[in-house]
């Protein structure tokens, strides 16, 4: 894809707390794949899903941004 667009929330069967945590993830590839995903779990278990793939996704980047410093760190002289 050249160009990736966010999914529309409005258009699938997801509750409002999954919407929510679902347009705050930044990486549209994820926003997608994360509506999709939703919309075939039942409503009730939608946002707690939702809480722990983001959970994940923030410690993915964490991890990600420690090796950044670290490796950066090991670069500079002294």
């Amino acid at each position: 894809m050249a160009n990736p667009r966010p999914l529309d929330l409005d258009a699938l069967r997801l509750s409002g707390i999954a919407k929510g945590l679902i347009s705050s993830i930044n990486d549209i590839d994820d926003h997608n794949f994360l509506a999709r995903g939703l919309q075939s779990v039942p409503v009730p278990l939608q946002s707690r899903m939702a809480r722990k793939y983001i959970d994940r996704y923030n410690q993915k980047r964490r991890v990600a941004s420690s090796v950044q410093i670290h490796g950066y760190a090991a670069l500079l002289p002294g």
